[in-house]
């Protein structure tokens, strides 16, 4: 996989992974550690794609 094609996918799973609405308490811990990882990875890919 290439990183614009990753990039792509991290950028569609944050932007569902915004109108997600937990049910309960596990699920929004779940969202909310998962949502920061995401991130994390697009700063990283997108930092690679500029180099």
């Amino acid at each position: 996989m290439d990183i614009k094609k990753a990039l792509l996918i991290t950028r569609d799973r944050i932007e569902c992974l915004s109108s997600f609405i937990p049910s309960n308490e596990s699920e929004k811990k779940t969202a909310l550690e998962t949502m920061e990882y995401l991130q994390f990875i697009e700063r990283l890919l997108s930092e690679m794609e500029e180099n």
